[in-house]
């Protein structure tokens, strides 16, 4: 495998990420991602375009064997002006190329492309698959990339109900246990060997183990093609769960309780410090119920830091807003809360993320997080 740059969020000139050059790509089900060639500057006629509020595109590109931009797709279809501005630069991108068992083949690449103002000045921010601060992979523009590429990913088909006692809701400790697997399975689905990565309250460990021999799993596959894998799973116990669980998948999502149930498995191809994020304990189904009507039709995106007791600690705001919308946001926020982010030591951990909130002449005010599977919201232009 060939040695590569790694690269930050990237603005137009893409900045090394800390300076230091990256490890060999991870390969996952056998897929090693393309990474940016080079930091680059904007072609001769290329401008960046100013956006007073952040405006955001799906992305795709469309790479060669080679590396290099055959052509490149976006969503949504409006304000294409923006993408216009920079469409050479992007046209013009290299690639080291993706490898799939070791052969560069041709790849589509998701990522998200963001235009915004940094101290007045234009910016545009990319983001791909294998570009994160500290050089990690995105287990969801991943994810993405391999069913564009037709992969069918590994997964649970049946897990059996089980009972473990969770300890008592406390109001000082927000965090609850679980138990995060790296498994193996055959292209038939057959569990070839386990072993437990972390434990978060060891009490469990040994009676989930057990009933992870009599659960069903997915087999990987390309084009219908099945093949051995590995993946993660991380089993959350929430003290909000009526136990013996439900059997896997659950039978509905509607309400607090199912809010919580989907999130109860979780398979992940790629494995980072924070196993799992802030999960709301006061927004059932994505509704949060305001104390007065907000009369206006709008939404508004900010990016919130998540403290280690589950308080929205800081929020900023992504453009301008008036003082009367800004009262609500501020006073909705300080509401909030969260099961604090938990990482691979079991410690609680401070969370950065983006978060829309959506208003409709109500009191049901529609919150959308984008660090929650299904949940996150699409590009707003």
């Amino acid at each position: 495998m060939m040695h590569r740059f790694c690269f930050h969020w990237i603005v137009i000139i893409f900045f090394l990420c800390s300076g230091v050059l990256a490890s060999d790509n991870p390969i996952i089900l056998g897929v090693e991602f393309p990474a940016l060639e080079s930091e680059f500057e904007p072609v001769e006629g290329d401008e960046v375009l100013f956006a007073a509020y952040p405006i955001n595109f799906d992305i795709q590109f469309y790479l060669s064997a080679a590396g290099t931009v055959d052509s490149f797709d976006y969503r949504p279809r409006k304000r294409d002006v923006y993408i216009e501005s920079i469409s050479s630069t992007l046209e013009g991108l290299r690639f080291y190329p993706a490898r799939i068992d070791d052969v560069p083949e041709p790849f589509v690449l998701p990522g998200h492309l963001t235009f915004k103002s940094k101290y007045n000045r234009p910016r545009a921010y990319l983001h791909l698959p294998f570009d994160e601060p500290q050089c990690a992979l995105d287990n969801q523009l991943v994810e993405k990339a391999l069913g564009m590429n037709g992969f069918t990913l590994p997964g649970i088909d049946y897990f059996p109900s089980y009972f473990c006692g969770v300890r008592p809701a406390d109001p000082d400790v927000l965090d609850y246990p679980g138990v995060v697997y790296e498994i193996e399975i055959d292209s038939l689905g057959n569990m070839i060997d386990f072993s437990e990565l972390a434990a978060i309250g060891t009490e469990c460990s040994k009676l989930l183990s057990n009933v992870l021999l009599h659960a069903r799993f997915r087999p990987a596959a390309r084009d219908g093609r099945s093949f051995d894998s590995r993946f993660y799973l991380i089993v959350r116990l929430f003290d909000l769960i009526k136990y013996p669980t439900a059997v896997w998948p659950p039978d509905s999502e509607a309400g607090e309780v199912g809010h919580f149930e989907r999130y109860r498995l979780e398979t992940r191809l790629h494995m980072n410090r924070v196993i799992s994020p802030p999960y709301p304990r006061n927004i059932p189904d994505g509704i949060f119920i305001y104390g007065s009507v907000i009369s206006f039709k709008d939404s508004v995106e900010i990016l919130v830091n998540i403290d280690t007791l589950g308080r929205v600690r800081t929020h900023k705001y992504q453009y301008m807003v008036s003082d009367y919308f800004r009262y609500a946001v501020d006073d909705i926020a300080d509401k909030l809360r969260f099961m604090p982010a938990v990482d691979l030591e079991g410690k609680a951990t401070g969370f950065d993320g983006r978060m829309l909130l959506i208003f409709d002449n109500s009191k049901n005010i529609r919150i959308r997080l984008d660090w929650l599977s299904g949940d996150g919201f699409a590009p707003v232009g």
